[in-house]
């Protein structure tokens, strides 16, 4: 065979003998001093039997064009992963010299170790002006710590020519997500119109700031996000009174938690219930005092209606008139918005007229609050 090749190769007359030819099929070497990268055109010139010297006198000069590419070089190539959170995936850049790994599509091939570990995946990756990328799935990045990605081949696509250069890795953290598993949720009931806190403790956070998402539900409706710091486990959040706009059974949710030095978030569900209890009152008219013999208790009637829940409160008084006496203290049970107390006969000790005033009424979770005018007067005959 007689032969030329035009383009990145240009040679003329070369001569290829002894090529075996069986059904129909033979081939030849191309000398590997004539090779070039680049494209070329090979195109066959003669054709004649090596034995009977024969020469063809039909040729139609066939031609085939081939390319031949320069073998990846990764010698000096640098790998980058940025820092990422766990369960969050990662995307790995590669870059290298545009001249010793041309455009083109390429088969990657790496392993991940440390913290995460991966048998050797083989991928597809383009590389444009000396840049490729390729994904690290979430599943990939399920455990917190230093992970170390490895390439370890790297080959043109189309050729299969493997780079040199190989092994090339590098290492990068996967951060943990922010998690509140081990933390108790507490918030301390509250009087109607004051502020309590959402507490948390034992907590296995590390210490620093962190962005909480919270949410009320039931009696109070209301969400917000604020900061707050955690050391040692513990942190504290404050729930604003003017948010607790309704009395009666409040659910505090915590639906995510960011930790600001990481950008990590966790989506959660933790919660827990509190009280937002009402505030005790008294009106003019709620006590109806009864008259009395001298050296008898009096008796009162508080009657304040839809104004006290049911259960015991406490109520201060003063009687002036024909008796007086300051700080006194009684114990009365409400139903329906209706119970009766005693005045110890001790402090009715003169006939005439007396007048009862009520100066405080507090419940039993601590709420309380200062009567305006509310007094009745009694006889004591």
């Amino acid at each position: 065979f007689t032969y030329d090749i035009s383009g990145a190769i240009t040679v003329t007359d070369q001569i290829a003998s002894s090529v075996i030819i069986t059904d129909g099929t033979g081939s030849f070497d191309l000398p590997q001093d004539i090779l070039a990268n680049g494209s070329s055109t090979l195109t066959l010139t003669s054709v004649s039997n090596s034995t009977s010297t024969c020469e063809a006198d039909n040729l139609t000069m066939p031609a085939a064009s081939f390319n031949i590419v320069p073998t990846p070089d990764a010698t000096n190539a640098v790998l980058a992963v940025a820092d990422t959170c766990e369960d969050g995936g990662a995307s790995v850049t590669f870059t290298a010299d545009a001249s010793l790994i041309l455009d083109g599509d390429y088969t990657l091939t790496y392993t991940l170790s440390g913290a995460n570990t991966t048998e050797a995946t083989t991928t597809t990756v383009t590389f444009t002006s000396g840049s490729a990328s390729f994904d690290l799935t979430a599943e990939q990045l399920a455990e917190a710590g230093t992970t170390t990605v490895t390439v370890t081949s790297l080959a043109t696509a189309a050729q299969s020519c493997e780079a040199t250069g190989l092994p090339l890795a590098t290492d990068f953290e996967v951060l943990p997500l922010p998690a509140l598993e081990n933390t108790t949720l507490a918030v301390a009931s509250v009087c109607f119109g004051e502020n309590t806190s959402l507490e948390f403790s034992g907590s296995d956070l590390p210490d620093g700031s962190y962005e909480i998402t919270y949410e009320l539900s039931e009696a109070n409706t209301f969400t917000e996000t604020v900061s707050t710091t955690f050391t040692g486990g513990e942190a504290s959040i404050v729930l604003d009174a003017a948010n607790l706009t309704a009395t009666g059974s409040t659910t505090v949710t915590v639906t995510s938690i960011t930790n600001e030095s990481t950008a990590c978030v966790s989506t959660v569900a933790t919660s827990t219930t509190f009280d937002v209890n009402p505030i005790p009152e008294l009106a003019t008219g709620d006590l109806i005092a009864s008259d009395i013999c001298l050296a008898e208790s009096g008796f009162v009637t508080v009657d304040a209606g839809s104004s006290l829940a049911d259960g015991e409160y406490t109520i201060e008084y003063t009687l002036s008139g024909a008796n007086t006496t300051t700080g006194l203290t009684e114990t009365v049970a409400i139903a329906n918005g209706s119970g009766t107390f005693s005045i110890p006969s001790t402090a009715l000790s003169a006939t005439g007229t007396t007048t009862i005033t009520a100066t405080l009424i507090s419940s039993t979770f601590g709420c309380s609050s200062v009567p305006a005018s509310v007094e009745d007067t009694f006889e004591v005959l």
